[in-house]
């Protein structure tokens, strides 16, 4: 009998555990789209006032960035500087394949950034991060749309469904 009290509780732990870590997820991915939406717009602002160059840009956004993306960053940098890559596209792909911490929704975000940096004039680079920060505020706000009871609920579920599959098997 005190086998089984050990088994259900310890099923009800790790269920719990999955919807926190559930919970979690969404709140680190709506992190990360707002600490793009930083960087993105520090872009934006070094394109439009110093005109500066593609590595040097990457390199003073790491420094904007923290975590896998300051990484990200980094790593375009010494791409581009080291000239690993024929173009910005790959260096961030490789970049980004290089990285597994961060959401696949922030992860679309950054693959559209080098199309709209290397394949445009100024203006054209200007609008493709200004359309690249609109889409990371609409998911950011899809995100932020009921927040607090979709968290509680992935946390609820957790927890329920570790007492389901207790009574089940009891």
């Amino acid at each position: 009998m005190l086998m089984k009290l050990i088994g259900a509780v310890c099923v009800i732990v790790c269920c719990g555990f999955i919807g926190f870590k559930i919970s979690y997820g969404q709140k680190k991915e709506e992190h990360y789209f707002q600490k793009l939406m930083e960087v993105l717009e520090f872009m934006m602002r070094e394109l439009q006032h110093k005109n500066t160059t593609m590595p040097y840009l990457f390199y003073r956004s790491a420094e904007i960035a923290n975590g896998s993306l300051k990484k990200i960053f980094l790593s375009i940098y010494e791409q581009l500087n080291s000239c690993t890559f024929p173009d910005l596209t790959t260096c961030i792909n490789y970049s980004l394949r290089q990285q597994n911490s961060i959401p696949e929704s922030v992860k679309e975000e950054l693959y559209s950034l080098g199309p709209n940096l290397c394949s445009f004039n100024l203006s054209g680079q200007i609008k493709g991060i200004s359309a690249i920060i609109n889409n990371c505020e609409f998911k950011l706000q899809k995100l932020r749309n009921n927040k607090e009871q979709r968290l509680r609920t992935y946390q609820t579920l957790g927890l329920c469904a570790g007492a389901a599959i207790v009574l089940i098997f009891i």
